[in-house]
């Protein structure tokens, strides 16, 4: 197969997978050390424009000491950004969002959380994004570990170096001490966030280390919290990555079982476990010498793939339901010896995920709050039988010998206690956060509910779950909600070599319609937190009055993607692209111009406004 023809016909996989991916925030090394106030501060906010946000928000900032129990020394300057409801009578209780990671900035998600998965809940709510100490524009602690992070070779070897990360630790130690960088300090900040902003109570939302850092919050300060939202659930006492092996096996369970309930998936790829054996056989072997394309620099590139470098390439791909999709074609070909598409898509989603993560934050808190309790027989227990194996907590042991680490009270791992409404929602395919990790958190909880979301993985946020989570913010309560339309939800088509062989056969025929055809063409632009992508929908209807469709994306390289079904008629528009997993879906305006509408995809949902382009 031609590598780079089909990573130029892959691009929109992106999208969906990254979703929580985009534009890290710059190092702020504004500090004083001047002494606090004695008296609570009033957080002020003023209007601000945020790059990839049509309308002005609100932002301010509040500073806190970084040794809270000293209440001495350094300060620290939090980030903050409100988005106010748009209900003229908004609620009295505002959405607080817990960013992933750990390392990952909120405010970095505000304009895509703000206008997909939290739209729903700014109706009657203010949404307060807060950059955790050590993220974002709160004193944040980056590691490069990888060097050149356009060089697939950095990325697939090692899974970091221990020099870097000793260099990290003494270039980060000369403007911020690492051992006070822990959740239970961060939630300290958080709740004078919230008393400075004037707020009673509030409603949690958190996913993945989001979920964590919320239930340390609401153990911290329960008569604060109305309610919890919990997405891709790691409860305190569940040390990361302990549950990866059994998790990322489970995943992959799923995924293989789900082609073969597929007609074409498993038409194409009958036996995956045994290609994923062969493929694991020539790695344990020695490592695979590899041609694959370059996404970044958009050349093709000679590297050495590891087995190490495999299985994580693997769990990242397992996140989410468009990026899984590409599995079973790449574990049949890597069976084959054929690993370069593999790795141009690992490579791809692994490092876009990396650049959103403060590593140096990530180690002061993985290393206290997690591994530091993890025996050899815990790792022995979970990871045994695996093919993922324990790679990478040895990789953790070995950091958090160098890393510095914070002191966390021994309480801190006991299971969260309350009686707070709290929602927690998995995905059943879930590799780093398993469902059974929810199960367990949910136990202590007395007006707990755990609901899983079927066919898909880490990151996900259907119309389904979005209108589940409003629902249960609106009663506060999550015993009552109506949790079938969950039923409904289905991985998108998986990637076949007949796919991609359709997709080269669609581009070659050129933009020019057949003869005999009318051609209508639309355009628009997707906008994803900060990237902003132009799409071009060429619709064409032949003699017969049947309609087909292909659809560009100039700022990928992507043209003529093939449209598998359309329905256009005088009000609407709606249409399916197989090979990205994308669904489209808008309403045509009076004058039929224009087409309001969202597009889909991965899980995830944006809006996109398609403008008719003039003849």
């Amino acid at each position: 197969m031609n590598i780079e023809g089909s990573v130029r016909t892959t691009g929109f996989f992106v999208l969906g997978t990254l979703a929580m991916c985009l534009g890290p925030a710059a190092r702020s090394a504004a500090q004083n050390k001047a002494a606090a106030p004695s008296s609570p501060q009033k957080l002020q906010l003023e209007p601000c424009r945020l790059s990839g946000w049509n309308e002005d928000v609100r932002c301010g900032s509040h500073t806190v000491f970084e040794d809270r129990q000293a209440k001495a020394g350094r300060r620290i300057t939090l980030k903050v950004v409100v988005l106010p409801a748009l209900s003229g009578k908004p609620a009295p209780d505002p959405v607080f969002y817990f960013s992933g990671g750990p390392g990952g900035s909120a405010v970095d998600t505000v304009t895509r959380a703000g206008k997909a998965y939290l739209a729903g809940l700014r109706r009657d709510h203010d949404l307060i994004f807060v950059d955790q100490r050590g993220t974002g524009g709160s004193n944040p602690l980056p590691c490069n570990l990888y060097g050149d992070r356009n060089d697939i070779v950095n990325f697939v070897g090692e899974l970091f170096s221990l020099e870097k990360l000793r260099a990290c630790r003494a270039e980060l130690e000369k403007s911020a001490d690492l051992k006070l960088y822990s959740t239970p300090a961060a939630m300290e900040d958080l709740d004078e966030v919230r008393a400075a902003l004037g707020y009673d109570r509030i409603n949690l939302y958190g996913g993945s280390y989001g979920s964590t850092a919320a239930m340390v919050y609401l153990r911290q300060f329960p008569q604060r919290v109305r309610t919890a939202t919990l997405l891709g659930v790691v409860a305190p006492e569940q040390s990361l990555p302990l549950p990866f092996a059994k998790g990322v096996q489970n995943a992959l369970d799923r995924l293989f079982e789900d082609c073969a309930a597929d007609d074409k998936c498993r038409t194409a790829f009958p036996d995956l476990k045994s290609d994923l054996k062969a493929a694991l056989k020539l790695l344990d072997k020695e490592p695979a010498s590899v041609d694959a394309f370059n996404p970044f620099t958009r050349r093709p590139q000679h590297v050495t793939l590891t087995r190490a470098a495999f299985v994580e390439f693997v769990r990242t791909l397992l996140y989410t339901p468009d990026a899984s999709r590409w599995l079973p074609l790449t574990t049949h070909q890597a069976a084959e010896g054929e690993f370069g598409l593999f790795v141009t898509l690992g490579f791809q989603v692994f490092r876009s995920i990396d650049d959103q993560i403060a590593r140096g934050m990530h180690f002061s808190v993985v290393c206290a709050e997690d591994i530091q309790f993890v025996t050899d027989e815990d790792s022995k227990r979970e990871t045994a039988g695996s093919f993922y194996g324990e790679g990478r907590l040895k990789a953790y042991r070995q950091a958090c010998e160098i890393w510095p680490r914070a002191t966390v009270p021994a309480s801190f791992r006991n299971p969260v206690k309350s009686d707070a409404p709290v929602l927690l929602i998995s995905g059943d395919a879930d590799p780093v956060a398993p469902p059974w990790l929810a199960e367990a958190a949910t136990r202590p909880l007395a007006n707990g509910r755990h609901v899983v979301v079927p066919h898909t993985g880490h990151s996900f946020s259907y119309p389904c779950v979005e209108a589940l989570v409003v629902a249960f913010v609106a009663k506060g309560s999550a015993r009552e909600l109506d949790t079938s339309c969950l039923s409904q939800v289905r991985r998108p088509p998986f990637v076949t070599e007949e796919m991609l062989t359709a997709i080269a056969r669609s581009q070659l025929t050129g933009d020019s319609p057949p003869a005999g055809t009318e051609q209508e063409v639309w355009r628009g632009v997707l906008e994803i937190g900060q990237a902003k992508l132009r799409l071009v929908l060429r619709l064409s209807r032949g003699a017969d009055g049947a309609l087909t469709g292909k659809v560009d994306s100039p700022d990928q390289n992507a043209s003529g993607l093939p449209i598998r079904s359309i329905t256009l008629t005088e009000r609407s528009l709606r249409f399916e692209m197989d090979v990205i997993g994308a669904v489209y879906e808008g309403k045509v305006t009076g004058d039929g111009s224009v087409i309001t509408g969202q597009w889909q995809q991965g899980g995830n949902s944006w809006p996109l406004d398609l403008k008719r382009a003039a003849k």
